[in-house]
């Protein structure tokens, strides 16, 4: 997290689907553009403005959080399209990958349903009473998932 309480992380996509653009060796790999969100963006508007107008490059799933508004946002991100996810529209939507409340989700790669949905389950069970040392014990060990969260 950022000096400015700006967080983020990502995911590398193998299992892709249509949705997903293409990929480019052309364009600001994305070490950089995470680099600069951290480094330059004071809020989340100002992290989704650079990545919706950045050269991007490959495919990944990042997500980046605003610590001061307690919000954050998923984004399907690849070198031709980029789609911003809040709770509302988080995606995919499917019966292995479903809308919580309040909270965007993804594990492990974008079409990886046992994972998505080992995720949400444990995600759900914690559901209102979710803390650092919670996720650390009763989500991520259980889901399997990796231990990098940009916001609980």
């Amino acid at each position: 997290m950022s000096s400015t309480q700006m967080g983020i992380s990502e995911i590398g996509i193998y299992f892709s689907d249509d949705t997903f653009g293409d990929e480019s060796m052309s364009g600001l790999p994305f070490i950089f553009v995470e680099r600069h969100i951290l480094q330059y963006s004071e809020t989340l508007d100002d992290a989704l403005s650079f990545i919706a107008n950045v050269k991007r490059t490959c495919h990944l799933v990042l997500a980046v959080a605003d610590g001061k508004l307690g919000t954050a946002r998923m984004i399907q991100y690849s070198h031709s399209l980029v789609n911003f996810f809040d709770d509302q529209n988080l995606q995919p939507l499917a019966e292995w990958h479903p809308r919580l409340p309040n909270a965007i989700y993804c594990g492990m790669d974008w079409l990886c349903p046992s994972r998505q949905y080992k995720l949400y389950k444990q995600i759900l069970s914690q559901y209102g009473h979710i803390t650092p040392e919670s996720s650390i014990q009763n989500i991520t060990s259980i889901a399997k998932t990796g231990d990098l969260h940009v916001a609980l």
